[in-house]
């Protein structure tokens, strides 16, 4: 219910501010579920745990600008791990190692368990073609599905 709230907010974001096109649906992974390619094979995600992003039209990491938590931010990058192997796990096996980091580190960060919070979380990681340039790394992101914030979620206990 959550991811269906979310693409609603950034549905509704987006037609507000006058842009026609919403982001294409393989250009995100969310809440998990990847729904296609958010990393390129070339791209390492600019961003890492401790960092607030905006998010600019197109979705996926390319389009997250890191900023200061003191400006207002959509998102916050709250933790991140390499995964090791060698052939490439398939998607719903990096969700599976996701959930079992980033949830229990949302409940670290937040304060609060992730089913008794207002706030929602997503990740981003290697797809196919990414994992075999060598790409690894799954970074844990926190949102408030309202809208943005200003300020680190770190401790929000909501």
């Amino acid at each position: 219910m959550r991811v269906v709230t979310f693409l609603a907010a950034v549905a509704a974001a987006v037609l507000l501010s006058g842009c026609a096109a919403l982001p294409a649906s393989d250009d995100i992974e969310q809440h998990g579920k990847p729904l296609g390619a958010a990393a390129t094979a070339a791209h390492e995600f600019a961003f890492q745990s401790g960092d607030c992003l905006v998010v600019r039209a197109g979705g996926g990491a390319e389009s997250e600008q890191v900023v200061p938590c003191t400006e207002p931010h959509d998102e916050e990058a709250f933790y991140e791990f390499t995964l090791s192997g060698g052939a490439f796990p398939g998607d719903d096996s990096i969700w599976t190692v996701a959930e079992q980091n980033c949830g229990p580190q949302f409940e670290m960060f937040v304060g609060l368990d992730y089913t008794a919070s207002s706030l929602d979380w997503f990740y981003h990681g290697p797809v196919r073609d990414s994992w075999d340039a060598g790409f690894r790394q799954v970074v844990c992101i926190v949102y408030d599905p309202v809208g943005q914030v200003t300020g680190s979620l770190a401790g929000a206990v909501r």
